[in-house]
This record gives structure tokens, C-alpha cells and sequence, in this order.
């Protein structure tokens, strides 16, 4: 096919895919500038320098305009059918986050199966930086994600621990900063190999930088992408259950039922034959004397019977001689040779709920 012949057809730029493929994976939280390398740190020894910019809204540890460092903020990890990270909107921009809720409601059903999964669901801190590899010159400025636990709590506690007289505090400072030699070691970790910083010292920087640096960094509170509740949401439940023996999505909820059945609470049973029928149930559970129909507080299944109004204090309503049940509500019928069947409000020998439960 001749040049003149292919004008008409519309190209993608093979190499524009290759600029973008080498820039390194991006995170969904992460909004990645056009032929800017996410920094990949290497076993061994490295020189880095830190570049600071002007910090813009939302920033937890500078106010908008001043000269900073990093940028912090907190991912919900392991979310959707590609298992991702995603910004809590909870600890970033304090507003409501569907994951936080639902960890919520798993923490105060105290199932100890379920502790591994809350642990999980917590959101876990990282930092962004504007950096320069010393010893990889030719990628320039790059932008360095990491978990804080990695990098910036050796960092932090390097700092805390330092003489006066240092001065370290001075590291990313555009004339007068200095460049730190950090030694990062590979470690492992449930079939992971990840990179974790070991030790850090400060250098005089062979160069300083000139306040013009300021205009070439990137604004890292500017780079972050927080979905919204919504979009959330819908990621979160893609590959969750209501219950971990259904298949219903998490956060629909059921249908309230009765204890011995599975028919929804007011909804008529159907007729059945006056000979097998069973005798009739007062209007009330078998276990205690709330009429049906009022929702009962979600309760684990070894204390289901027990009546906690037994120790509230408030008094019960008055009872006739033979029974338990309130006056005025008519008994269920039963045959002449067979005593009344009595409802006692805590039976004996049932077993009282541990502290340890999470329902009060």
C-alpha cells in the first residue's frame, strides 16, 4: 500500500503506547501525569533527593500554599473483581465511605472468624513524592508511591531521633536540602517480594536547586482520584456476598423471619386440614413477650431465648396467677385433658450472653 493510499485511515501512535507502557502501572487512585516514570526502587544502595512543591487543598500536614514534602492519604486495598486500591474517602476527605460502613457493622457483630476480614478492610496509609534517582539521572523528575511503613515511618523516626544540630529536618528544601542515602533490603511476604527501606542518612547534595524547580514538581494533592460514594460502592460489592453462605450482594438486606420458619413475618401461612393442624400460638414469640411483628436487635444464636428485660429494671405488666402472659390477650386454645402450656419469660438453665458480645 502506497503512502498517498493510507491518509485516509486515522493511526494510533505505537510510540506513545510504548511512553505510556514504560511509565509503570497506575493505580486507580493515582492520577498519573503524561511521560512521567513512577520510581521503582531497587535492592541496595540509593541516592535521592526530595523535591518539595506548593501544597494545594486537602493536604493533612501542610496548609494550601506552603512548601512541602509528601502527600499522605489512605487506600481501601483488595476491592472489585481486579482486586484494587481505591482512596478512602472516609480518612481523606472525611466523607462517608461504603467500605469503612460495612467493616463497621462486621466489627460490632464480633464473629472471630471475621477478624482476619476486618483487619483487611482497614484503610492503609501510603505517601506520594516529587523525586530525583541520583543514580539514574536521565528519567528526571519521577513520582515515587510507597506505603508509609515502607519508607516514611523509617524516615520519621530517623528525624524524631536526630540531634538539634543536624538539621535534617532541612532535606527537601529547594538552595539549602540535602540528599538522602537510603538502603532498601527485599523482603517477602505471603508470596509477595516487596522493597522496604532499612536504614536512611543525609548527604550534602552535590547540587542545589534553583526556586524554578517549583514550576517543573507537580502539585501532589492534585494527582489523587477519589471515587465517589456511588462508584464506591459498586465496586466494592462486585465480588461480595450478603452472607457467606448465599449469594446475594452485601448490603441488601433480607426479609425478617420467624424463628421456626422461613416465611417472611406477616405473610399468611396457607389452610391446612383442621386434623393435622397444629395448635394455635398466642400472639406472641415462644420466647419472650414482644407481639410479632416488632423487629428484634440482630442477636447471636446462643442467646436468642434469653429476655434482657429481665435485668433492665422496668417492670413487667401484670400477669394472671397461672401464666406469664399479659392480660387481656387470649390464650391459645388447648384440650380439657391437657394443662395450659405456660411461657415463662427465661427458662431454666439457658445460657446468658458473654461479655465478650457486642449486641448492647
Amino acid at each position: 500500500m502506497s503512502r498517498s493510499s493510507s491518509q485516509d485511515h486515522r493511526y494510533t501512535s505505537a510510540k506513545e503506547r510504548a511512553e505510556k507502557q514504560s511509565t509503570g502501572f497506575q493505580a486507580p487512585y493515582l492520577k498519573l501525569p503524561e511521560k512521567v516514570h513512577l520510581f521503582k526502587p531497587k535492592e541496595g544502595v540509593m541516592l535521592i533527593d526530595i523535591l518539595p512543591f506548593k501544597a494545594g487543598s486537602g493536604n493533612p500536614w501542610a496548609e494550601e500554599g506552603r512548601i512541602h514534602w509528601e502527600r499522605t492519604f489512605y487506600v481501601h486495598r483488595g476491592l472489585g473483581a481486579n482486586s484494587d486500591s481505591y482512596l478512602c474517602p472516609r480518612m481523606n476527605s472525611k466523607s462517608r465511605c461504603p467500605v469503612c460502613e460495612h467493616r463497621l457493622v462486621l466489627m460490632k457483630k464480633g464473629d472471630p472468624e471475621m477478624e482476619e476480614r476486618v483487619k483487611e478492610m482497614l484503610p492503609k496509609q501510603r505517601q506520594l513524592f516529587n523525586i530525583r534517582d541520583l543514580r539514574d539521572p536521565d528519567k528526571g523528575l519521577q513520582l515515587w508511591d510507597i506505603s508509609y511503613h515502607l519508607f516514611g515511618k523509617v524516615l520519621d523516626a530517623r528525624l524524631r531521633n536526630s540531634d538539634e544540630e543536624d538539621d535534617w529536618g532541612r532535606f527537601f528544601f529547594i538552595e539549602d536540602g540535602l540528599t538522602l542515602k537510603v538502603a532498601m533490603v527485599e523482603k517477602s511476604f505471603g508470596g509477595f517480594t516487596y522493597m522496604e527501606a532499612e536504614t536512611i542518612d543525609f548527604k550534602q547534595r552535590a547540587k542545589q536547586y534553583k526556586d524554578s524547580v517549583l514550576e517543573r514538581v507537580f502539585c501532589l494533592d492534585h494527582l489523587l482520584v477519589e471515587p465517589s460514594y456511588d462508584k464506591l460502592e459498586k465496586i466494592y460489592l462486585e465480588g461480595e456476598t450478603a452472607d457467606d453462605d448465599d449469594d446475594e450482594p452485601r448490603g441488601k438486606k433480607k426479609p425478617p423471619v420467624d424463628d421456626d420458619d422461613d416465611e417472611p413475618r406477616g405473610k399468611k401461612k396457607p389452610p391446612v386440614d383442621d386434623d393435622d393442624a397444629p395448635r394455635s400460638k398466642p400472639p406472641v414469640d415462644d420466647d419472650d413477650d414482644e407481639p410479632r411483628g416488632k423487629k428484634k436487635p440482630p442477636v447471636d444464636d446462643n442467646w436468642d431465648d434469653w429476655d434482657s428485660r429481665d435485668t433492665s429494671g422496668k417492670k413487667k405488666p401484670p400477669v394472671d396467677d397461672d401464666d406469664d402472659e399479659p392480660r387481656g390477650k387470649k390464650k391459645p386454645p388447648v384440650d380439657d385433658d391437657e394443662p395450659p402450656r405456660v411461657h415463662s419469660s427465661e427458662s431454666e438453665g439457658r445460657k446468658k450472653p458473654t461479655k465478650d458480645d457486642d449486641w448492647d
